[in-house]
């Protein structure tokens, strides 16, 4: 077991679409037995770690905000599309609100990470693993590709987390 802070914007809880006409507009539609829809929650909202450590939030975005850029200039120059896609999303939020590590709708923190095999399923795209601390022989492990990856304080590593299993090696 690890602690893990969840940095998100989320939009998860959005009305089914099934069977809906396609000409009429999404506030005209009601539904058969004239229960009320409940528009709020399609709105995206910020997660209960961003809520209760806004202070946290905030200082993670400025201390790593040059490593952010960076990240995100690498990802547009290297991965386009992918870029594209993840913009859509940021680009939309409510009140013009400017994600940390833009075009990233999260970040998470992990400390003295240690996972089982999983997938993000609900991840969009890319996922970004920056390893920061003092550890010694941290690896990643990409289960589809077969690679165990050596990461050191400072390494940055991009895969598709939604597709591919992944665990870690105690750092």
């Amino acid at each position: 077991s690890f602690e893990a802070l969840h940095f998100s914007y989320y939009n998860r809880h959005c009305t089914r679409g099934h069977n809906v006409p396609t000409d009429v507009h999404p506030n005209q539609i009601a539904k058969a037995d004239n229960s009320r829809t409940n528009y709020a929650q399609m709105l995206p909202y910020i997660s209960s770690d961003t809520r209760k450590h806004e202070h946290v939030y905030k200082n993670i975005g400025t201390i790593f905000r040059e490593v952010f850029e960076w990240v995100s200039q690498q990802i547009e120059d290297l991965f386009p599309d992918e870029y594209s896609g993840l913009r859509l999303d940021a680009d939309s939020l409510p009140g013009n609100v400017h994600t940390i590590a833009y075009p990233f709708l999260s970040v998470v923190v992990n400390l003295n990470v240690a996972t089982s095999a999983h997938r993000d399923r609900k991840d969009k795209g890319l996922c970004v693993v920056i390893a920061i601390g003092e550890f010694e022989d941290g690896k990643l492990c990409l289960y589809e590709p077969g690679l165990v990856v050596p990461l050191h304080s400072g390494d940055v590593l991009l895969f598709p987390s939604a597709r591919i299993t992944h665990y870690n090696i105690h750092f």
